[in-house]
């Protein structure tokens, strides 16, 4: 586990700090702004003197007191990563890439953590499409796609006006920017439906568990999930909830073996 790449003392002191305090947001706050300042510097001194618990404690203490941020849920990765949990460690790298998805180490790290996982499941091959609107999802979060659409729905608006009703030549190029721009509009908005659709219902596998056909702790075992594996809730039924798994195989698993990567 040492080959994780860890953000040297320094750093997380002076870059990550400034990168945590920027992105911090709340949501209902519970303690202060400056409460959560102090709780996330003494964190990462519990993290650098491998006290990884008082380190996940206070991380946790931060984001259950309504702040959060993408360094909070990167360095809750690397404390559950040094404790041995992989399931909630690639749980809060999930949650980071929410909030940070172009960041090069949280990517290193959750494609690293990942092949902790106890099995690997073969993913079906999707057409050139499906797999680029994939990658693309990844890439940027929601925030930024909904920016695109609106700056591309404003330079297509202003084109439209231009091309229409200036006496200027050229107005070609008018056409094109427009054209440019739409497909620009429509493809952050398939990106954004794919996230929604997808993302919305993603949960991932925090311990070892089995899946059965029915709801039911005396059903039949289908198959077998292990921690960190991400599944796709499809319905909740009393304690039990309904997923499909990466490769298409659906069944029951009890709720407390999974936790949604939905943010607050």
């Amino acid at each position: 586990m040492n080959t994780i790449k860890n953000k040297r003392f320094l750093r997380v002191m002076i870059v990550v700090f400034v990168v945590f305090v920027m992105q911090l947001k709340t949501y209902a706050a519970g303690i202060s702004k400056e409460e959560a300042i102090k709780d996330f510097v003494s964190a990462s001194v519990a993290y650098k003197d491998e006290d990884y618990d008082k380190a996940i404690n206070l991380y946790n203490k931060i984001i259950n007191g309504g702040w959060e941020s993408g360094a909070i849920y990167y360095n809750l990765g690397n404390s559950y990563f040094r404790k041995g949990d992989i399931g909630r460690a690639i749980l809060s790298y999930e949650r980071a890439r929410r909030l940070i998805p172009a960041d090069s180490d949280l990517n290193y790290n959750l494609r690293y953590v990942r092949s902790f996982i106890g099995t690997k499941v073969r993913v079906p091959r999707y057409n050139l499409v499906y797999r680029f609107i994939k990658r693309l999802s990844k890439e940027y979060n929601q925030d930024f796609l909904a920016l695109m659409m609106v700056i591309s729905f404003l330079v297509m608006s202003i084109s439209f006006l231009v091309a229409t009703y200036s006496k200027l030549s050229h107005k070609n190029v008018y056409i094109i920017i427009i054209l440019v721009f739409s497909l620009l509009f429509f493809m952050c908005f398939f990106i954004s439906m794919y996230k929604l659709n997808i993302e919305g219902n993603l949960a991932v596998v925090v311990k070892k568990t089995d899946a059965r056909f029915e709801p039911r702790s005396d059903s039949t075992v289908h198959f077998k999930l292990y921690p960190g594996l991400e599944v796709k809730i499809l319905k909740q039924e009393g304690g039990w909830a309904k997923i499909k798994r990466e490769d298409g195989k659906r069944g029951w698993l009890p709720k407390d073996c999974f936790e949604r990567v939905d943010l607050h």
